[in-house]
């Protein structure tokens, strides 16, 4: 028994289409074949022949030998010129990429130089701050201590000392 199919006799469907193509086979037109076109002698078209060689017809397929040296030198040529600036733009490319990795570079020494710079800045400012304060305190000290003498000197007066507490 076959899958899921009940026993008995198999009935073809027929072919009722509505409108949706045709309701019986109709012959086409078959392709020309090969031999054929060669007897009408129509040119292929998107043959890739090289400029200086011209396949006579009837002969095996392979290798075909150039006599001439010119037609082989011209062929060597534009391969060669083919090659060659694919070569020409790898090597521009590269010498491009290294431009601007140059630049790069130099961008970078520039801005760790202006980030040092102004690291320096600031610790110089720091230090110049720390200076300037213990000056001012210098200078403070100075002026009481001046002021204390001179009014010892002038004999103001006794000053009445303040207790302190002292731990021995």
């Amino acid at each position: 028994m076959g899958k899921g199919l009940a026993p008995g006799p198999r009935i073809k469907k027929k072919n009722r289409s509505k409108g949706k193509g045709p309701a019986t086979t109709t012959k086409t037109k078959k392709p020309l074949t090969e031999r054929q076109l060669k007897d009408l002698g129509i040119p292929k078209l998107n043959g890739i022949t090289p400029a200086g060689i011209v396949k006579p017809k009837g002969k095996k397929k392979g290798k075909t030998f150039i006599e001439d040296t010119s037609s082989l030198l011209s062929i060597l040529a534009d391969v060669n010129d083919k090659s060659d600036t694919t070569i020409r733009s790898k090597l521009q490319r590269a010498r491009d990429l290294e431009v601007i990795r140059q630049a790069k570079r130099a961008e970078h020494a520039k801005k760790e130089a202006e980030k040092t710079k102004k690291l320096e800045d600031a610790k110089g400012k720091i230090k110049r701050g720390k200076r300037e304060k213990k000056e001012a305190g210098r200078e403070l000290r100075r002026g009481k201590e001046g002021e204390g003498k001179e009014m010892e000197k002038e004999g103001g007066g006794e000053e009445k000392k303040k207790k302190g507490v002292r731990f021995a």
